[in-house]
C-alpha cells in the first residue's frame, strides 16, 4: 500500500483500528508501538506491511521536507511516489493544507515545455522562505527538443500566485540516466545561514563524456540572484570549476554554499587528476556577488571513491561563523573538516578528520569493523551541535537480520569542541541488502530536525526503470527531532502555528 497525505483538510480521523494493530504488531516484534513514541527506539520496517497497518501512520500532511518562514508557516513542495511529478507548493490554509501551482509560470517562461524532470524529490526539491514572504524554488524541466532549462520559480505573495526565470541562457543536455540525480541546486536554511533574498543558485552542465561509472566532467555554474524593481534578476552565472563532478541531490541534499552578506561559500568536488591516488579534491570557493566573480578558492581534502558523485559534500555555518564541512563518501567514511576563522576561507582549515570508525564487521575488519557511510545531510543546531544524517552499511554487531549486512538510516552529531557521536539508528529496514532512503533534512528556526525519507529496497529494484521512476518513494514518512537525539513521526501540531516569537 502506498501512502498520499489527504490535502483537502486538517481534521482528525478516527485511526483506532490502525493504533491498535500497530501496538499488536509491536509489542510482537520489540519495536517502536507507534507514532507517539518513535523516539524511544528505531523505526523498525517490517516487509509487505505498509505504514499504516504496522505503526497506525497515514498522516494529513504532505510527504516531503518542509521550510519555515519566520512566523513558523510551513511550505512544502508538493510531490508524490513519482520521481518527476510536482506541480506546486503546499501550505496550511483556512482549510487545511493548499497547493499553489506553478506549472503556468513555467510554460509562460518555457513555451517549448514538455515536462517537470526529477522535480519529485530527485534533485532540490526545497522550497526557501526569504524575507517579506517571498518564495523560491528551483525546478528543471524538459522542452521539445529533449534538453533540459533549469528554473528558479519565485513567490512574492506567501505562494498564492509564481513566476519563473530561467538560471541557464542554453538548455542542457540530459546527462545517463545512472548519473541523472540533480543539476541545480539553491542554497537553503542549515541554522544560522539568514537568507533574506533569491537563494544563491548552483547548475552542473555535462561537458564530456563520462569519465568512470559513477563520474562525467562538468561545468559548474554560480549566480547570486536579486529582487529588481519588476522581479526577479539571474544575473547571468559564472564558471566555479571546470571539472567539477556532478553533483547527487536524490539523497542527502546537504546545502551547497552558505552566503554571509555578498559573500557566498561554496563546496564542491572536482575530478581527480590523473595518477593522483589521494582521491577526488574537495574545494571551497568564495563567490562575492557585488563583483560577481570567485575571490578565493582552496582545496581542503579529499573524497573517496574517487570519482564517485556519490561524494557530494554538504556545508554549514554556526552562530559564531565558523564554516563546517562534510565530505561525503559512497561507502567508506565521512571525513569533518572547519575553518579556523570565521567566515574564513583562507585562514586555514583543520585537518580532515573521518567520522565513523566502526559498525560494518567482517572477516578482515577488527571486532568494531569499519565506517562505511553515504548520503550527507547535514544542518547546525542553535547551539552549535551540527547533525547528519547518511545511510550506514551495518554488518556482524547488531540482532536485525542475524547479523548480515544491512543499509540502516542513521544519525550523529558533534557539540562544540567535541567529537562526533555513535551513530544512532533511526530507521532499521524491512530486509537486509540494498536500500536507499532518498532522505532529505531540514531544521526549523525552533531547532527541530525534520527529515524526510522512503525506504526503497533493492529486491524491489527488478523492474524497468520507467516503472522505478514511477514508486520511487516507498514507505514515505517524515520524522521529527526535538531534542536533537530522539525521533518521532511528525503530526499535525509540528506544521500548525506557534504560541512563542522565536524569530529573534
Amino acid at each position: 500500500m502506498h501512502l498520499r497525505p489527504t490535502l483537502r483538510s486538517n481534521r482528525r480521523r478516527p485511526r483506532a483500528a490502525g493504533i491498535l494493530v500497530a501496538v499488536l504488531l509491536g509489542l510482537c516484534a520489540g519495536v517502536v508501538a507507534g507514532p507517539h513514541d518513535a523516539g524511544a527506539a528505531p523505526v523498525v520496517l517490517q516487509r509487505n506491511v505498509d505504514l499504516l497497518s504496522q505503526f497506525g501512520y497515514a498522516p494529513e500532511y504532505p510527504l516531503n521536507i518542509p521550510a519555515f518562514d519566520a512566523a513558523g508557516r510551513p511550505f512544502v513542495r508538493e510531490r508524490n511516489e513519482d520521481q518527476h511529478l510536482t506541480s506546486g507548493v503546499l501550505t496550511l490554509g483556512d482549510s487545511g493544507w493548499e497547493l499553489s501551482g506553478f506549472l503556468d509560470a513555467v510554460r509562460a517562461a518555457v513555451p517549448d515545455f514538455v515536462a517537470v524532470v526529477n522535480g519529485g524529490g530527485y534533485e532540490t526539491d526545497r522550497v526557501v522562505p526569504a524575507a517579506g514572504g517571498k518564495l523560491y524554488t528551483p525546478l528543471t524541466v524538459e522542452v521539445a527538443n529533449g534538453r533540459r532549462r533549469h528554473l528558479l520559480l519565485r513567490s512574492a505573495d506567501g505562494g498564492a500566485t509564481w513566476t519563473a526565470t530561467q538560471v541557464m541562457r542554453r538548455s542542457s543536455p540530459a546527462p545517463p540516466a545512472d548519473l541523472d540525480a540533480g543539476d541545480i541546486v539553491v542554497e537553503h536554511f542549515t541554522g544560522h545561514n539568514a537568507i533574506t533574498g533569491p537563494p544563491t543558485t548552483l547548475v552542473w552542465r555535462r561537458t564530456a563524456a563520462r569519465t568512470s561509472r559513477w563520474a562525467q566532467r562538468c561545468l559548474l555554474y554560480v549566480t547570486r540572484p536579486y529582487e529588481g524593481r519588476s522581479g526577479l534578476v539571474v544575473p547571468r552565472p559564472i564558471i566555479v570549476s571546470r571539472r567539477a563532478l556532478p553533483t547527487c541531490q536524490a539523497a542527502g541534499g546537504s546545502s551547497p554554499s552558505v552566503t554571509v552578506g555578498r559573500r557566498s561559500f561554496i563546496v564542491y568536488t572536482e575530478l581527480a587528476r590523473k595518477g593522483d591516488r589521494r582521491g577526488s579534491p574537495v574545494f571551497i570557493a568564495t563567490y562575492d556577488a557585488k563583483k560577481r566573480r570567485i575571490t578565493a578558492r582552496r582545496r581542503i581534502g579529499f573524497a573517496r571513491p574517487t570519482d564517485d558523485f556519490h561524494d557530494t559534500p554538504g556545508i554549514c555555518i554556526d552562530s559564531r561563523g565558523y564554516l563546517h564541512v562534510v565530505i561525503g563518501s559512497h561507502g567508506g567514511r565521512f571525513r569533518y573538516i572547519r575553518s579556523r576563522r570565521p567566515r574564513s576561507i583562507v585562514a586555514g582549515w583543520t585537518r580532515p578528520r573521518t567520522m565513523l570508525e566502526s559498525g560494518y564487521r567482517k572477516a578482515d575488519t577488527d571486532a568494531d569493523g569499519r565506517g562505511r557511510q553515504t548520503y550527507v545531510s547535514l544542518v547546525c543546531g542553535a547551539d552549535d551541535t551540527l547533525h547528519v544524517v547518511f545511510r550506514q552499511w551495518r554488518a556482524g554487531l547488531d540482532r536485525y537480520f542475524g547479523g548480515a549486512g544491512y543499509g540502516a538510516l542513521s544519525h550523529q552529531w558533534r557539540r562544540p569542541g567535541r567529537g562526533w557521536s555513535q551513530p544512532r539508528i533511526v530507521v532499521v529496514p524491512p530486509s537486509y541488502g540494498y536500500v536507499n532512503y532518498y532522505q532529505k533534512l531540514a531544521i526549523d528556526r525552533r531547532g527541530r530536525l525534520f527529515l524526510s525519507l522512503s525506504c526503497w529496497l533493492g529486491s524491489e529494484s527488478l523492474e524497468s526503470r520507467a516503472v522505478q521512476s514511477r514508486a520511487r518513494y516507498r514507505r514515505r514518512m517524515v520524522l521529527v527531532c526535538d531534542d536533537g537525539r530522539s525521533w518521532r513521526f511528525a503530526t499535525a501540531e509540528d506544521y500548525g502555528p506557534v504560541t512563542t516569537d522565536y524569530t529573534d
